[in-house]
Parts: structure tokens; sequence; C-alpha cells
């Protein structure tokens, strides 16, 4: 595994941060059947 610096994880966590509120937005202007779907896959992934 490499070798990956403190700041390099922080960096992604606000990255997909970032991505996940990009999603939530995207997800509400979907139909409704795929926004469930994106909105479970966000909650699945801010969850963890």
């Amino acid at each position: 595994m490499a070798e990956i610096s403190v700041s390099e994880i922080a960096a992604r966590k606000r990255s997909l941060k970032f991505s996940l509120s990009n999603r939530t937005i995207v997800a509400i202007r979907l139909p409704e059947h795929r926004r469930r779907k994106e909105i479970a896959i966000v909650l699945a992934t801010q969850s963890v």
C-alpha cells in the first residue's frame, strides 16, 4: 500500500464531502425513482 500523508487524506475527505453535497443537489433535480436511489447512495456513503 502506498504511503498517504495526513494532509492528503484531509484533502480527499474534503473533496468527498464536496462531491457528496454535489450529488445531493443533482439528486434533487432527478425524477422521483432516481432521486430515491441517489439519496440512498449519498446517505450510505455519509454514514461510513
